[in-house]
């Protein structure tokens, strides 16, 4: 049984404190079938296993019904804290997080995390950006990304968004932001410092836009893009007043 036990140092989280319940220890397991503890300002529930010491296959559960959603900023790389220097984020959500690996395997077998929103406010100093009322799923695995018709409010009015990337290493985005008077949609691919536009189509108002085409050398960008549409000066007043 695990009474207080603390672990310190850990890559990208820090510590974790507060470790309580069973932990049954063999020649070739370790097994819990529940303990609880304290990262950050959250607690958590863990359960799991690691088999065969010898070529060990973890296998881990946990969750957390209230976890601070101001904690996220903490987790952050430090290269996207510098870009979010100031921001403010609160609100509540919950974390679900199933893990599978063997050991001598570079990719895990399993790597499902859920963060559930609920009323969270998001704001940003640059670009200026305020958002209310977020709530919806965020779903991640190993390789990629998917926000679930993710709600929110700005200047107040109500949008919803999906966006699913797959592939960090070559990204692949499709999106779909929709509001009263917006529809933006999105589809492209990274590689190599450069992105390929299958299809991006901009609807407000009474402007209507679509380009596709190529973009080189993101950091020192080169277009080549084919454009249509109409555009209306009195609607970019809305995003640029």
């Amino acid at each position: 049984v695990l009474k207080n036990v603390a672990l310190s140092g850990l890559p990208h989280i820090g510590n974790i404190d507060s470790i309580n319940g069973p932990l049954d220890i063999s020649e070739r397991s370790a097994e819990t079938t529940g303990v609880s503890g304290k990262f950050l300002t959250n607690t958590f529930l863990a359960k799991g296993s690691l088999k065969d010491y010898k070529n060990p296959a973890l296998h881990l559960v946990i969750n957390s019904n209230e976890f601070n959603v101001s904690d996220y900023l903490k987790l952050l790389p430090a290269k996207f804290k510098d870009k979010l220097k100031g921001a403010e984020l609160s609100g509540k959500s919950s974390f679900n997080l199933v893990f599978e690996k063997i050991f001598a395997e570079e990719k895990p077998s399993i790597f499902e995390a859920k963060l559930s929103l609920t009323n969270t406010f998001f704001k940003n100093l640059k670009p200026e950006i305020e958002l209310k009322e977020i709530g919806g799923d965020i779903l991640i695995h190993y390789d990629d990304l998917l926000f679930k018709n993710l709600n929110f409010s700005w200047k107040d009015s109500p949008y919803s968004l999906y966006l699913k990337l797959a592939d960090f290493k070559n990204p692949l985005l499709e999106a779909q932001l929709k509001g009263k008077e917006l529809l933006f949609k999105t589809d492209f691919l990274v590689k190599e410092n450069n992105a390929h536009i299958n299809n991006c189509t901009i609807k407000f108002r009474s402007s209507d836009i679509t380009a596709l085409g190529d973009i080189y050398t993101i950091k020192n960008p080169v277009f080549n893009l084919y454009l249509k549409g109409k555009v209306d000066l009195d609607d970019m007043g809305f995003f640029f007043p």
